[in-house]
């Protein structure tokens, strides 16, 4: 995601146009993982780090050691309108 470290910004805003309905995610995270069922009315949002992020240097670290606490803020906003 393009925003400053640790800061709160929206990920993803999903739209429903027959219905109205939105999903926005913000997240103070540094990625966003989306997965849709493949015939399947269904879909994943998941802030998170990046998953390869051991074998890219130029990726924000992943490796969580002993006593070190790792903390997000995931905000899964719905509204209709």
């Amino acid at each position: 995601l393009d925003k400053a470290p640790g800061r709160l910004a929206l990920a993803a805003r999903i739209s429903e146009p027959e219905s109205g309905r939105v999903l926005e995610v913000w997240t103070t995270a540094p990625g966003i993982r989306f997965c849709a069922g493949e015939g399947r009315r269904g879909l994943s949002v998941d802030p998170q780090l990046f998953p390869d992020a051991p074998n890219h240097p130029e990726f924000p670290p992943s490796t969580l050691r002993t006593g070190q606490t790792w903390r997000q803020t995931i905000l899964y906003k719905f509204s209709a309108k």
